[in-house]
């Protein structure tokens, strides 16, 4: 999903929780001592101005629900570029130890929390943690003290109009979006801004029902995590804006001086993402362990569907989109004018570039494994990256690629027509690792 960013504020907090929020004997709080407050400016040779300083301290709060370390307050001079913020204090740099908090109502089941671990653990090695990223996962009616009390030090609890509001998780769910994001403060300033997964419990929310009974909690689980995967790639592609927001001008909800990367582009490569990711970690991840379907995803297999009367290991290999060779298939299909009738897609064009008009949706992947084809994985994960902010989508596609939107879509429609079947090397047989140098990246 798209960057959604709501208004909200809350009051600042000393580093401790107060009783009245939470169980002080379940939660360890702890303050990573800095240095007095100083100066960071570009220099004696830098005529821009830029300058802010770091204030307060680092907060590490930890608990069974609890696993978040809440970064300093930015406080930066007026005009003060967001992009000199943004290299000076690395939020575009991949971190083994990033600044993530994670946060759960106490009903939230052992292994659904146990997962989570796991896999954001596996995705911070993979491709790098990036700071300010927040994630809930709550009941409405459940036990959310401690999640609360972590929220309200980050600033979280003011209502549209800067007023504080007492934390409720009813503020919290009138909210809930994923991928969103907030500012502490509402200050909207662009030096502070967490990105924000705010989900309730997708094992009993409402708006899940119809996943849940349809596909069984097994494969239901893999949805979830697909889902994790995805949302947090979109907080990656973010970092490497530098505050630009990671969009077409025309976008609704806001936003910063927009790199005009189009829906197709933002969308699909958070896809194509979570598809190498999880098939090269798939028998690794703890879930797969438990259930014992090490090996569903390996290779490229053809499945005969997902549905309830095909086997477990089958259905989770669909729903993790393992049959990278069959969803090729369905592209060209679609494209050839031989879709199903439910499928409206017969070409990509400038409708693909806002969410309020695509048709293409279900196969914007496969345009971004076209990218890759084109040229290599590198180029559509570091380079693409590396120079959308400073050129804007358009100039990074004509530099990298030498093809405007316009002409891409014409040379891929073209080659979904001609190609029946993916050729030799279009999807990659090795592990996206080898492909890919993820730590070597430097935007901006």
């Amino acid at each position: 999903m798209r960057f959604l960013w709501i208004s909200v504020v809350a009051v600042l907090l000393a580093a401790s929780c107060s009783s009245s929020d939470t169980n002080s004997e379940s939660v360890s709080v702890t303050s990573a001592s800095t240095a007095a407050p100083s100066l960071v400016h570009g220099g004696e040779s830098d005529a821009t101005g830029n300058a802010f300083e770091v204030l307060g301290e680092t907060v590490v709060l930890n608990s069974d629900v609890v696993d978040c370390v809440i970064p300093p307050y930015i406080e930066a001079q007026p005009g003060t570029a967001k992009d000199f913020v943004w290299r000076e204090t690395e939020k575009n740099v991949p971190s083994l130890n990033p600044k993530h908090c994670y946060l759960f109502s106490v009903e939230i089941p052992d292994d659904l929390r146990r997962y989570h671990a796991d896999v954001h653990k596996k995705m911070i090695a993979y491709v790098g943690g990036y700071d300010n990223y927040v994630h809930i996962t709550y009941e409405l009616d459940g036990d959310n003290n401690e999640a609360l009390a972590a929220l309200e030090q980050m600033d979280y609890f003011y209502d549209n109009d800067g007023q504080p509001v007492e934390p409720s998780i009813q503020f919290v769910f009138e909210r809930r979006t994923c991928l969103g994001g907030f500012s502490p403060g509402n200050k909207n300033d662009g030096y502070n801004d967490f990105s924000f997964c705010n989900q309730p419990n997708p094992l009993t929310d409402p708006m899940w029902e119809w996943d849940r009974q349809n596909f069984g909690p097994d494969v239901m689980m893999y949805n979830i995590i697909n889902g994790w995967v995805h949302e947090y790639y979109h907080h990656v592609q973010r970092a490497h804006t530098l505050g630009r927001s990671n969009g077409m001008p025309e976008d609704c909800c806001g936003g910063w001086n927009h790199t005009g990367s189009p829906a197709w582009y933002v969308e699909g490569q958070a896809q194509v993402f979570p598809t190498l990711f999880l098939r090269e970690t798939f028998d690794d991840l703890e879930v797969t362990k438990d259930l014992g379907l090490e090996g569903a995803c390996a290779g490229d297999p053809r499945l005969d569907g997902n549905g309830p009367d095909q086997p477990l290991w089958q259905r989770v290999a669909y729903q993790t989109n393992c049959n990278m060779t069959q969803k090729f298939e369905r592209a060209s299909r679609a494209i050839r004018g031989e879709a199903e009738d439910w499928e409206n897609c017969s070409g990509f064009s400038a409708l693909e570039e806002m969410r309020e008009t695509w048709t293409c949706a279900g196969h914007m992947e496969i345009l971004n494994f076209y990218l890759a084809y084109l040229t290599s994985f590198e180029t559509l994960f570091i380079d693409l990256h590396e120079d959308v902010w400073r050129l804007g989508f358009d100039g990074a596609l004509d530099l990298h690629f030498g093809l405007t939107k316009e002409q891409l879509y014409e040379d891929f429609n073209q080659f979904m027509i001609d190609n029946a079947s993916p050729p030799e090397g279009f999807f990659p047989t090795q592990p996206l690792t080898e492909l890919v140098d993820f730590w070597s990246i430097e935007s901006g």
